[in-house]
């Protein structure tokens, strides 16, 4: 069976993994994002605010980031930058799933976020942003 991953998958994805905690324990590996995303931050929070969106969070801002620009991360540890869009996370994601090693794992590891099984914690979203990024595991 394969299991594929959409645009709205991978937009629900890492929206789930931005509130849940997996910035922050990327951070802790030495893996951010980086400063220079200020002026797109600014850009896709007024984009949503011309969508005649009010209620808007810090993670629904991200989201829009990765759509329309993409969110630059620092990987300290490679001495790299990393350009995130929404079409890499998915690109990345799905390429992990379909890794005949890992995609079990890595389809348990999606499978705790869905709402019926509500078994997500920030390790889970740190692994599915990780995925996102790298299209594997490397820390933790």
């Amino acid at each position: 069976m394969k299991i594929t991953i959409n645009k709205s998958d991978a937009r629900e994805l890492m929206y789930e993994s931005f509130c849940g905690g997996g910035l922050t324990e990327l951070y802790y590996c030495d893996v951010m994002m980086s400063g220079e995303n200020d002026e797109n931050y600014d850009k896709a929070r007024h984009l949503l605010l011309g969508e005649g969106k009010t209620d808007i969070c810090l993670e629904d801002v991200y989201v829009k980031m990765l759509e329309e620009y993409g969110i630059l991360f620092m990987d300290e540890n490679e001495d790299k930058k990393i350009h995130l869009t929404l079409g890499l996370a998915k690109e990345n994601i799905q390429k992990a799933l379909d890794n005949d090693k890992t995609g079990a794992w890595v389809a348990s590891e999606i499978m705790k976020i869905i709402p019926k099984y509500d078994n997500a914690d920030a390790w889970t979203y740190f692994n599915v942003l990780q995925l996102a990024l790298f299209s594997e595991v490397i820390y933790g």
